[in-house]
């Protein structure tokens, strides 16, 4: 009895790695109708959202919200309608942008809260104008896919090449958890320090983006059933471990790049979207939120700013006192009264510095005329060729000066981050967001044109995924951080593909030759493909 049970078992995980040799359009093309009624689904929820949360807001506000809804998933309803091929890259950025912008106008965000109905109109429809201008460069080059490589850097098509993957990952996933337990325990500058000038800042980054690309290979091959008991439990231990270190810095944003790994790195390969560990995930940062305040007024009056000092085996007391005081907050009256001031939805807004930008340039004072991103870009040289370069934090610490939010004096103990698009407005107003909206689409829907007509185990289609998460988490950052992160990602994705993968004949490849020979009997690659999966 058992042994039939084992050979269906492993005959599906054969099959399941098979499939993993095919195009990710190809893949998509069995679930389009799952995913029509998925997108179906997320319309009736911002229809519920606007009648749950627009309640008593002034109805030109709400037209823009509107707008920006409609705007942020035109490009998602243009690739589950088939309009556009690819990594859908732009679709999921758009619809953070949702987020990021719409939302808080039906919220009534408590620092928008002063600004005129019109102001926030206008703001709206800037973002308006920022993701139609996306979504037609997207439609323009999404709807063409790309012609199929004849060879391509596959991450594994055979047990070996498997299990070196998976080793890769859980290793540098490792390194991450280490970096994030150390720094949590103040020594990590202790030991970056003792190197060479220069390399401790980019090593920092480098192993933040090893540590999120190793979550989503991991997310990825769990999803496609490749990991045995023991590899997932150790994935699941560390991922565990370093987002409670990356929390406990007492900021949770730096969550959504890992949380956007793990759950797309799944979804792509199983096709199922983590809708529980999403809603669990939500309910309990929300709940960390609402005690956010008392615990940094606890701990940052006793500790150094941002860190705790506190090794793992303090983190369950850390994290008991931080839901006592979520808890607390949440059965106030006062929260209930004052809602708009304690929901992390708001936490997530970056509307207000497009308003407050918008409302200063160039009445109160003039446009940067790009000053931000010309004193910010050597930040992209490495510090050890130019060991006295200007952070790259520079941009937004000449914003919050030349606005009036912060004195020099202070932009050296910490910065208010602004995001892409308040940025280009304070440097060139219409113009900054019209040039920004066509660089980043151009880059982005490249992106997802080059993971066209490749299988999903390509390093193409890895790199791109990767910069999902970085394009998610740029809206909130600076222009140039944008561009250094992009860089060191494919940088980080180029040296290691190789280092570690060989070029071999693309299976979409043999398979496009062998449709386009009509009526003879061909051999498909994937057919000749033998493959072994991981713990058999």
């Amino acid at each position: 009895m058992a042994a039939p049970r084992a050979k269906r078992f492993m005959a599906a995980r054969v099959q399941t790695l098979q499939n993993l040799l095919m195009s990710f359009d190809d893949q998509v093309e069995g679930r389009r109708d799952i995913i029509r009624r998925s997108f179906n689904v997320v319309i009736l929820l911002c229809i519920a959202a606007f009648i749950l949360l627009g309640e008593g807001q002034e109805p030109i506000v709400l037209l823009g919200a509107a707008f920006v809804f409609v705007a942020g998933l035109a490009p998602a309803w243009m690739w589950t309608r088939r309009k556009t091929f690819g990594l859908p890259i732009i679709p999921a950025i758009a619809a953070f942008d949702v987020v990021w912008f719409g939302v808080p106008l039906l919220r009534g965000h408590s620092e928008i809260g002063h600004y005129a109905p019109d102001r926030l109109f206008t703001a709206a429809m800037t973002e308006t104008l920022f993701l139609t201008i996306v979504a037609i460069v997207y439609f323009y080059m999404g709807r063409v896919k790309q012609r199929p490589p004849k060879k391509v850097r596959l991450m594994g098509q055979t047990k070996r090449s498997l299990n070196g993957l998976v080793h890769f990952a859980l290793l540098g996933i490792a390194i991450g958890s280490i970096y994030a337990v150390l720094f949590m325990a103040g020594d990590w500058w202790k030991f970056a320090n003792k190197l060479p000038g220069g390399f401790q800042r980019p090593m920092t980054s480098g192993i933040k983006l090893l540590t999120y690309l190793s979550m989503f290979l991991l997310s990825f091959s769990l999803g496609a059933r490749l990991l045995n008991t023991r590899q997932t439990i150790f994935f699941v231990s560390l991922s565990a471990l370093y987002s409670s270190a990356t929390v406990l810095s007492l900021f949770i944003s730096p969550l959504i790049p890992v949380v956007a790994a793990l759950v797309g790195g799944y979804a792509i390969a199983s096709g199922k979207l983590a809708w529980r560990f999403l809603l669990g995930l939500f309910l309990i940062l929300n709940l960390l939120h609402l005690g956010k305040n008392e615990m940094r007024g606890v701990h940052w009056e006793t500790y150094d700013h941002e860190l705790l000092n506190v090794y793992p085996t303090g983190y369950p007391e850390l994290f008991a006192e931080w839901f006592n005081y979520g808890l607390a907050a949440l059965g106030e009256k006062r929260q209930a009264e004052e809602t708009t001031k304690g929901d992390l939805i708001e936490r997530m807004s970056l509307i207000q510095m497009l308003l407050l930008s918008q409302s200063m340039a160039p009445e109160v004072v003039s446009h940067l005329n790009g000053l931000t991103y010309t004193r910010s870009a050597g930040g992209l040289v490495p510090r050890f060729i130019w060991p006295g370069k200007p952070s790259p934090h520079e941009g937004q610490r000449i914003m919050n000066v030349h606005f009036g939010l912060q004195t020099e004096e202070q932009t050296k103990e910490t910065y208010i981050a602004w995001g892409m698009l308040a940025e280009a407005w304070a440097n060139f107003g219409w113009g900054g967001v019209i040039g920004l909206a066509l660089i980043y689409g151009f880059i982005f829907s490249w992106l997802g044109r080059i993971t066209t007509n490749v299988p999903i185990v390509s390093i193409r289609f890895v790199m791109a995924s990767l910069f999902v998460v970085i394009g998610i988490n740029a809206t909130q950052s600076s222009t140039i951080l944008w561009i250094n992160s992009m860089f060191q990602a494919a940088l980080l994705c180029a040296v290691g593909s190789t280092a570690l993968l060989k070029k071999v004949r693309n299976p979409v490849y043999e398979n496009a030759v062998t449709e386009s020979v009509g009526g003879r009997q061909q051999t498909s690659a994937l057919q000749q493909v033998t493959v072994t999966p991981i713990g058999s």
